[in-house]
């Protein structure tokens, strides 16, 4: 069974997350990379837009649907110094381990998402060129397939996953280590649900989707009891994560603690 972890700051908002249990899909502009997917693709790839008008896209209705594409984000490995530093405030933060598989099967109120890799990569896709192929996961079984630009215009479905596509592309020399996975909410959702807020929406876990929580070492004493309460409730274990060297190398070590 291999595990998906999301890692969280010591917010309010994160404990409400894990008390009531759902996932926040955030906008993708408001994302910490700005080369996310963004409206900006129509300008920098003005054959594209005139292939998306041939085939008789409105362009400022695509520009305001891609503006509510959302996010959730999460990644392969517990011990992700990275993530403790950046996403779990110095180890002040959590981390909630999930089944993958439990995941990739994630289906709510008709809403079809795959968890999907990542695609970290040096160049952007050249989107003027039409017959550009490119790695397209299916909806259904979760196969990638080398698919061109232009098969991919013909239908609303196909402009779903070309936009779930470029939404899974990152830069690599910056954010490879991540080694992040993403559900994709897209016009599937938006089509019969409005946001949670202008920032995006909450999604409920599926049942017994939470395996475990591991906690930052510089949790407060506060937030670690609240944790453990939770965890007990919810039945499942507690871990703390330890930033140790092992000889030469940095390492986190897990250590179940509750």
């Amino acid at each position: 069974m291999a595990q998906i972890f999301k890692y969280y700051p010591p917010t309010s908002y994160s404990m409400d997350a894990l008390v009531h249990e759902y996932f926040w899909f955030a906008k993708h502009s408001i994302l910490n990379d700005p080369f996310d997917l963004n409206n900006k693709i129509f300008e920098v790839f003005p054959n594209f837009k005139k292939i998306l008008e041939y085939f008789g896209y409105n362009i400022d209705k695509y520009k305001n649907t891609l503006d509510k594409f959302a996010i959730c984000s999460f990644t392969k490995r517990n011990d992700n110094r990275h993530f403790w530093s950046l996403y779990a405030d110095t180890y002040k933060g959590w981390c909630l381990e999930f089944d993958e598989e439990n995941l990739v099967d994630y289906v709510r109120d008709g809403v079809p998402n795959v968890l999907q890799d990542v695609l970290y990569i040096n160049k952007v896709p050249d989107l003027n060129n039409q017959y550009e192929d490119l790695l397209i996961k299916s909806y259904e079984d979760g196969s990638t397939m080398s698919t061109p630009i232009i098969s991919l215009l013909h239908d609303e479905k196909g402009r779903e996953q070309l936009f779930t596509y470029l939404l899974r592309i990152k830069e690599e020399e910056v954010w490879g280590v991540e080694e992040e996975k993403r559900l994709i909410l897209g016009n599937y959702y938006l089509q019969t649900h409005r946001e949670s807020d202008n920032n995006g929406y909450v999604i409920p876990w599926k049942t017994n989707a939470l395996k475990s929580i591991i906690v930052g070492h510089s949790i407060s004493s506060c937030n670690k009891e609240l944790i453990r309460l939770i965890a007990k409730e919810k039945g499942v274990k507690v871990y703390e994560a330890i930033p140790a060297l092992n000889g030469t190398n940095f390492e986190v070590q897990i250590e179940e603690i509750f």
